[in-house]
């Protein structure tokens, strides 16, 4: 089983010496299950001894996501570039629907699907879409962000589907699943609040950023 990668610089690996005579020390990682073989513990100390250092290096760490990053933006660009965006935004204005309706439908998305995919991916593909629309509708920017971003927690929490619980799951063999779908459904309902609460008063995420 692999291990977390905050661990990876910490397995306590027994590597055989090759002048062992044949004889191979067990190796033992933290999780507790032996290798298949000594090349199985060899090839995590070297993981080991490569990616540490770029879990401790404040710079490359950040740089791991930038060739996401640009991708993402490539994305943006060709969509423009295309006139993609100019017939999304057509496309949208000609479905006549008020901004509240639109604004349950941009939410109802990303609720949906990150019950089943990564919150920065689907960021990545969703915001180059979703910012026309915004303009469009006249949606205030720091309010609409910060909704989405609930709404994207929302979906991953969100039972049957919301993978977040089954890593949860995964975390302790205590644990079952209707366990973890019981215990999320408080948190389910604090979210909800918020989000009431902030679609009513959208002042609550406005006013501080507006009077900086």
């Amino acid at each position: 089983m692999p291990l977390p990668p905050g661990q990876l610089g910490k397995a306590d690996v027994n590597v055989p010496d090759d002048g062992a005579g044949g004889d191979v020390a067990e190796a033992e990682p933290v999780a507790h299950r032996p290798f298949a073989s000594a090349d199985e513990a060899r090839d995590l100390g070297e993981s080991a001894v490569h990616l540490a250092p770029l879990t401790r290096h404040p710079f490359l760490a950040p740089a791991v996501g930038r060739p996401v990053l640009a991708a993402s933006k490539l994305f943006s660009q060709l969509l423009a570039f295309t006139g993609a965006t100019g017939g999304l935004v057509a496309l949208v204005a000609g479905l006549e629907l008020q901004p509240w309706q639109m604004f349950m439908l941009l939410m109802a998305v990303p609720l949906v699907l990150c019950m089943f995919i990564d919150q920065i991916a689907f960021m990545l593909l969703a915001i180059p879409l979703y910012v026309p629309i915004v303009g469009v509708y006249g949606f205030d920017p720091i309010w609409f962000w910060t909704m989405f971003l609930i709404i994207l927690t929302i979906g991953s929490i969100t039972p049957p589907f919301g993978y977040t619980l089954f890593a949860i799951k995964g975390s302790s063999d205590a644990l079952s699943m209707n366990d973890v779908f019981r215990a999320s459904v408080p948190v389910l309902f604090i979210f909800l609040s918020g989000v009431a609460i902030l679609c009513a008063f959208p002042a609550i995420v406005t006013w501080l950023p507006r009077s900086i």
